[in-house]
């Protein structure tokens, strides 16, 4: 069941993702807010009804109490899978991403990302990627809007530690550079859509956002904290 349920979400996201990257071109000439609009009920809101009716696949949200109101802040979680990039918008409304620079590149979805305002790095300039980062960043956080970030700047598994896939120190400069607080977001989205797996199970994704690390704290503390709370509270979430 769970290989004809995988097989049919494939075949109708991947089709469905052909058809509106061009059904959904004149989304923009839209300005932004409404062009966000009309990708998060036109395209994120099909997907989300896709993987719940499909796949058997929901989510809920823990610690919603946690999330910071009208001021911009860093939200910090791992990347376990496609589910989250899918799912974000319904997790905290309109924010902007960190991705690196070549999926902007990305002929029509680039497109789309770059128009919803995403920030991009370029991590083949070495010791400029960071300092674009905060560049690119600099807008979004003074006009008050949430900023996302994958500490650990790849996707990981289940089975990742910190030492196979180490937490990037870029969240600090951010951290450092604006003096906003940082929400650690645990998740097990890994455990139901695995790194590179074609199988997805049914049930049900847990995020739990975790009280933010207020701003102006050493940044060594501050690091050990963000990751010894992901890892722990991601751990705690495994089957």
């Amino acid at each position: 069941m769970i290989y004809i349920r995988s097989t049919l979400f494939h075949l109708f996201f991947y089709g469905m993702n052909l058809v509106l990257c061009f059904a959904m071109l004149w989304v923009l000439s839209l300005p932004r807010k409404w062009a966000f609009n009309a990708l998060f009920y036109g395209y994120f809101n099909l997907i989300y009804l896709m993987e719940k009716y499909i796949l058997g696949l929901d989510f809920k949200l823990e610690g919603r109490e946690n999330i910071p109101q009208d001021r911009s802040y860093i939200i910090a979680m791992k990347h376990q899978s496609a589910y989250e990039t899918l799912i974000l918008f319904h997790l905290f409304g309109d924010i902007r991403i960190i991705l690196k620079r070549e999926l902007m590149l990305i002929p029509l979805w680039g497109w789309y990302a770059k128009k919803l305002g995403m920030i991009p790095i370029d991590r083949g300039a070495k010791g400029k990627a960071v300092q674009s980062m905060l560049d690119n960043s600099r807008p979004v956080i003074e006009s008050n809007i949430p900023v996302l970030i994958y500490p650990q700047g790849t996707r990981v598994s289940i089975h990742d530690t910190p030492k196979t896939k180490p937490y990037k120190q870029g969240i600090l400069r951010l951290y450092e550079t604006y003096n906003i607080p940082i929400v650690p977001v645990a998740m097990n989205s890994g455990v139901f859509w695995p790194r590179k797996s074609f199988l997805i199970k049914p049930g049900t994704v847990t995020f739990k956002v975790m009280p933010p690390i207020p701003p102006g704290q050493n940044t060594d503390d501050v690091f050990t904290r963000l990751r010894e709370t992901l890892e722990k509270e991601s751990s705690d979430l495994l089957p």
